[in-house]
């Protein structure tokens, strides 16, 4: 990369929308309405539109209130937006943490949207496979990826601070593969998601540690494998957040490492208490036979211990987690690169999270994994659940949410 370029534009990547308010919603539908919503994630369609699916709260006709998914559809630039479906409602059960991956139109296959989504009613949590044929419009279910019913066990978690809710799966992220891994030279489809039980399903982690396990589909989600550990089960340690990206049978797995070895056993009420200060940092392990086995210990790619690095206010960051990566291309160059984007924030406990200030950070990865630079993104100025897109026009999009508002900043 040119250094000029890159001290010039942050990471090589300029920053375009210095005109957003700071701590404004950045998207608004055609009508002028700001988007709401958490946990924003993008594709781009072939016909150049882009998909936005996020969090939200709703209510049926009956009152009952759960979360739900809504998909927005704007244009590559994340203008023009309107709300175009909501593909996954049904209270009592609740939905959260969507992720989407195109499959390519190919021979009598439309282009087809898919989207897993975690969902629990409960003491129940599972992760599903939803699928659109018609560009966003309307959804149905394609399978049922993965499944735990451990009601009688507890991970600590507690929503009001006095219950205790069961073990749990999370955040799934999707991949597709058009490199014809398999015999027939049909597409891949990879799922990566956390989870506080075993990949038999039968066995609850008894101090809250949390494991990242991948399946794969060889028959473009309908059917999956049995799933694989791509991080061992380790004495109070949780990984989590895991970001999956892959190029023939080389597969990379980014993910959060939260250390709980100063307060032993997981619990949610001292994260409120401020009672806990474990330890944060991002990492990323490689697999290079399509994910069957993987590298024993994970590569560090950001360590907060120490506060040896700064925010986008100068202020020493001693929190980071959530990672999203994608294959980047860098603007006005040839290069492609790997770019880690993720969260950070001053706060050493959970509980301080409503007073500190969290923002995106950067790591960029040449194809070899080298990195050649880390620093915080100046947009959004601030956001939680970050995501990084790169639009068919060489747009690299970072974004997040912050109170209800959905976050985005433009390179």
């Amino acid at each position: 990369m040119n250094l000029r370029f890159k001290q010039a534009c942050v990471i090589g990547l300029c920053y375009l929308l210095s005109g957003v308010p700071a701590l404004a919603c950045s998207l608004f539908t055609a009508q002028n309405e700001a988007i709401t919503g958490h946990y924003p994630r993008f594709v781009e369609l072939s016909n150049g539109s882009v998909l936005m699916s996020t969090d939200f709260s709703n209510t049926d006709a009956e009152g009952r209130i759960g979360q739900a998914i809504r998909v927005y559809q704007g244009d590559k630039n994340l203008q023009n937006w309107q709300a175009l479906s909501i593909p996954a409602f049904a209270p009592p059960v609740n939905y959260s943490n969507a992720q989407m991956a195109v499959l390519r139109a190919k021979g009598s296959r439309p282009e087809t949207v898919l989207m897993a989504v975690r969902a629990w009613q409960g003491s129940t949590s599972w992760i599903d496979l939803l699928q659109s044929e018609d560009q966003g419009k309307t959804w149905k279910f394609r399978s049922q990826i993965f499944l735990e019913n451990l009601s009688d066990k507890t991970s600590g978690e507690s929503d009001n601070l006095e219950t205790q809710v069961d073990v749990g799966v999370y955040e799934p992220m999707l991949w597709v593969s058009h490199n014809g891994l398999n015999p027939d030279g049909n597409e891949t489809v990879a799922v990566v998601f956390a989870s506080e039980v075993s990949a038999n399903r039968n066995e609850p982690f008894a101090n809250g540690e949390q494991v990242i396990l991948i399946q794969k589909s060889s028959d473009l989600g309908f059917n999956w494998s049995f799933p694989t550990e791509v991080t061992p089960l380790t004495l109070h340690q949780r990984f989590g957040m895991p970001a999956i990206i892959g190029a023939g049978d080389t597969f990379v797995v980014f993910y959060e490492q939260v250390d709980l070895t100063p307060l032993p056993k997981y619990d949610w009420l001292p994260f409120y208490k401020k009672t806990a200060v474990w330890q944060w940092s991002i990492r990323g392990t490689v697999s290079q036979d399509a994910g069957k086995t993987w590298l024993p210990s994970g590569i560090m790619v950001f360590d907060t211990v120490g506060k040896k690095f700064t925010d986008n206010q100068g202020v020493p960051i001693a929190y980071s987690g959530a990672p999203t990566a994608a294959f980047l291309k860098i603007p006005n160059t040839n290069e492609t690169s790997i770019g880690v984007v993720f969260q950070v924030g001053n706060a050493v406990s959970f509980a301080d999270r409503s007073t500190a200030h969290i923002s995106l950070y950067y790591v960029g990865l040449d194809l070899t994994g080298k990195e050649f630079y880390r620093g915080p993104l100046p947009a959004p100025e601030a956001a939680w659940w970050a995501t990084v897109f790169q639009n068919s026009s060489g747009q690299i999009i970072a974004a997040g949410d912050l109170d209800n508002c959905i976050q985005a900043g433009g390179y």
